[in-house]
Formats: C-alpha cells, sequence, structure tokens
C-alpha cells in the first residue's frame, strides 16, 4: 500500500488549492467534484502524461476516502451506499470509444482508461465504483508509464499492486463480480502480461487460466456484451489471444 500513500489532505483543501478552483462551483457536490477529477486525469493520460495523472489520481483517491470515512457533512453518505443500476462495464464501454487495439508484434493491453459520461455521473453510481474506477485509471497511468520508460521496473510494481488490489476487491463482492466482467477481464489480462513482461511466465499463465475461466463464464451464460460492437470484439479477440498464446502445448488438443 505503500505506493498509494499521498499527503494527508482534506477534500475540499485539495479543490481550494486547485488553479482553476473557481470554475467548480460550490454547488457540485463531492461526488461530482471527484468525476470530474476522474475525467480530467483520463485526459492527461490520453495525452501520455501518466505521472501527473497518477499523482492526481492518487491525491483525490485518498481525499475522497478520508471524507467518505468521516461522512463529510453528510454529503457522500448517499453517494457511498447508493443503490444503482450502472455497473463498471457500462461506465467501460459508454460515454466515449474504446481504442484498446490488437498488435500482432505484442501481447494484448486493455489500454483504455475509464472516462465517467455525464449520463453515468447522472444516473448515480456508487461510492465502491468510483473508487474501483479511480484505481483503476492509477494502475493503467503507472503501466503506461513503464512500457514509455527505460526503467519500467517501479511503475510495472505500481501497476501490478493496484491491480491486485482491484482484484480482490471485485472477489469480495460476488454480485459485483458478476456485473463487471469485462472490469475483470481486463484487470486479470493486464496482471497477466505484466507477469511476462517480468518473465513470471507460471504466474502470467495462471492468469491467463483465470482470464479464460472468466471468458467461458461469459459465454456459458450466453453474455452478449462481446458482440455489442467492433471496439467490444476487437477487445474480447485481444483477451483470447493472449490466452492462446499463452496455453501449454499440450493443451492444445483440449
Amino acid at each position: 500500500a505503500n505506493q498509494l500513500k499521498t499527503p494527508t489532505i482534506s477534500f475540499l483543501d485539495y479543490f481550494q488549492s486547485l488553479s482553476y478552483y473557481h470554475t467548480i462551483t460550490m454547488s457540485m457536490s463531492i461526488q461530482q467534484r471527484v468525476i470530474q477529477e476522474n475525467n480530467v486525469a483520463v485526459a492527461m493520460i490520453e495525452e501520455g502524461a501518466y505521472d501527473e495523472a497518477s499523482y492526481k489520481l492518487c491525491t483525490v483517491f485518498q481525499a475522497y476516502q478520508n471524507c467518505c470515512e468521516n461522512d463529510y457533512e453528510n454529503e457522500v453518505s448517499s453517494a457511498c451506499y447508493n443503490k444503482s443500476s450502472i455497473s463498471l462495464d457500462e461506465c467501460m464501454t459508454k460515454g466515449h470509444p474504446m481504442s484498446s487495439s490488437i498488435d500482432p508484434d505484442f501481447p494484448f493491453m486493455y489500454s483504455d482508461a475509464i472516462r465517467i459520461s455525464p449520463e453515468i455521473a447522472a444516473a448515480g453510481i456508487p461510492k465502491h465504483d468510483v473508487s474501483s474506477i479511480m484505481l483503476f485509471n492509477l494502475a493503467l497511468a503507472y503501466h503506461l508509464s513503464a512500457l514509455d520508460s527505460m526503467n519500467p521496473d517501479a511503475d510495472l510494481r505500481k501497476a501490478l499492486h493496484v491491480y491486485e488490489l482491484l482484484y480482490t476487491m471485485q472477489q469480495e463482492n460476488e454480485e459485483n463480480f458478476l456485473c463487471n466482467l469485462m472490469f475483470v477481464l481486463s484487470i486479470l489480462n493486464n496482471i497477466g502480461i505484466i507477469h511476462q513482461w517480468r518473465n513470471e511466465d507460471d504466474i502470467a499463465a495462471r492468469c491467463f487460466d483465470k482470464l479464460l475461466s472468466v471468458l467461458m463464464l461469459i459465454s456459458s451464460n450466453n453474455n452478449s456484451q462481446s458482440t455489442n460492437n467492433k471496439n467490444e470484439e476487437v477487445v474480447f479477440r485481444g483477451f483470447y489471444r493472449n490466452v492462446i498464446l499463452n496455453r501449454p502445448p499440450c493443451a492444445g488438443a483440449a
């Protein structure tokens, strides 16, 4: 958890420190401010400003957690526990196109940061899902930074730590797990390719076995999300490609 530590800061103190604070109206809820900051960080990731994005996400995440723990002005309480039909998978696929693509020379990486669209924000999204989205984007910022670095080990370790934390969080709630299968697939896939990058082939193989299990779960449930649109089809082909490339030769006939 050391990688997530940032200076302790209150939520409003953080926002008052922003140079564009005057553009954030005081009528905005804490939840809305967090979503806005997440989306700013997504834009940074898309522009390749990975260090800036990871710092922002770390800071906002800690401020948000502190705020929820202290039940600041009772405002966060409803946002923390609000029942919503919006899933993490919907957050991944609505509001912006997916750009992850398959490169035949490299393992497939899910590389789309999650922007929370105004429609989804208006529909209401639970605190734990907002937190999960910020953590996923943080892991992705570390991961992409590592790929862009001559010395990737530190950022890969940070990315792996956050991805594994996210996977554990999803496993702890079976209902969330089953509603967020694409989110889980993306986490497992990216964990697997990090282990592969680190030449930890046995661990990578176990990750891709889990990835295959989730893909089979989707297939057995006749889940249609893999055929919703062409962008999603590319993502699912990428997942299957990684599974196939990492299967032991003896399993080919199974």
